[in-house]
């Protein structure tokens, strides 16, 4: 199982877990591989809050359709099969863990794509290193804000409101998605609604012998690290500065009814990062990567596609020419 031990320089030392994705690698090597050795464009896909690696296999099945690029997904610390340090949790620490396990990984740099809570790593990370990030995409994310307080309702009656998980799971729904979506037939069961189909997998892994739920440490750990995550005006410029000294594309991503991430901190990021590409889901709630799935995968592989290529000059025999590398 790929577990990468990090954190012992920063007295936090924990189980990391990864998962690495591309055409060359089959469903069932996904739990042997630990390293590669190819020369595909590497990606670094980052979810959010409380979220394991695993929701992006959605989104993994149109980009591993592409053979120049490998994916590397993980569970963020205290998620999933990732361990839980007792230290602080930020939207640095995290970015900090991500450096780690690229090192390990040997992704000297990669394309990033940060989602939610992802993307507030993200741009710790984009300001802790920015020559080793390709591209940037931010998806539904902010500098630092609270929640809509419909969000903050919402996610407050999920905490409390007891055992019943399919009252829980519409709760969390209705945050998530917007209404129109959660109405529409599944594209996978035409005889189910796509509240239907996610309340179904709500309650397989919320029950008792489901999938291993966060610690009381941890999930504190997650409420501290999005209602701490501040990324000043002064350090948004030194990172748009650096990242165009590197030529590096900038998306960013959002719907226009999210009630977890307020769009207009998309809208504030755009202001300060310009020029970048600016993508806007009208209708659309939190989960913009499912609701708009087809738009967002052609989004994301074109911030990919924007990376220039370095040119290289090779001496001709009377003149030099400029060569694409």
């Amino acid at each position: 199982m790929p577990i990468l031990k990090i954190g012992k320089n920063r007295g936090c030392e924990f189980d990391l877990y990864y998962e690495l994705h591309s055409n060359d690698i089959k469903k069932e090597q996904i739990d042997q591989v630990t390293r590669t050795n190819n020369d595909k464009e590497k990606v670094v896909l980052i979810f959010g809050f409380l979220t394991e690696g695993n929701l992006w296999y959605e989104n993994l099945k149109e980009f591993k359709k592409h053979e120049k690029y490998e994916y590397c997904t993980f569970d963020l610390r205290g998620v999933g099969k990732s361990g839980s340090p007792t230290t602080t949790y930020s939207s640095k620490s995290m970015a900090m863990d991500v450096l780690e396990l690229m090192d390990f990984i040997g992704y000297n740099d990669a394309h990033i794509v940060g989602f939610s809570m992802g993307g507030m790593v993200s741009l710790e990370l984009a300001y802790l290193a920015p020559k080793r990030i390709k591209s940037l995409s931010l998806c539904v994310t902010h500098a630092g804000a609270f929640a809509p307080l419909n969000g903050i309702i919402g996610m407050g009656k999920t905490i409390f409101i007891g055992s019943d998980l399919k009252k829980r799971g519409t709760i969390l729904a209705n945050i998530l998605y917007s209404k129109e979506y959660l109405e529409k037939k599944s594209k996978t069961n035409q005889d189910k609604t796509n509240l239907d189909i996610f309340l179904e997998q709500f309650i397989i892994d919320n029950k008792p012998d489901g999938k291993p739920q966060p610690s009381l440490s941890a999930l504190y750990g997650h409420i501290r690290t999005v209602n701490t995550h501040s990324v000043s005006k002064k350090r948004l410029l030194e990172i748009k500065n650096n990242l165009n000294i590197n030529s590096t594309p900038i998306t960013i991503i959002t719907g226009t009814n999210d009630d977890l991430v307020d769009p207009s901190g998309s809208y504030y990021l755009k202001s300060i990062l310009s020029p970048i590409e600016f993508i806007e889901f009208p209708g659309s709630g939190h989960m913009v990567n499912f609701e708009n799935y087809d738009q967002f995968n052609d989004v994301i592989l074109r911030n990919f596609n924007r990376v220039v290529k370095p040119i290289s000059i090779i001496p001709s025999n009377d003149f030099l020419q400029p060569k694409q590398a």
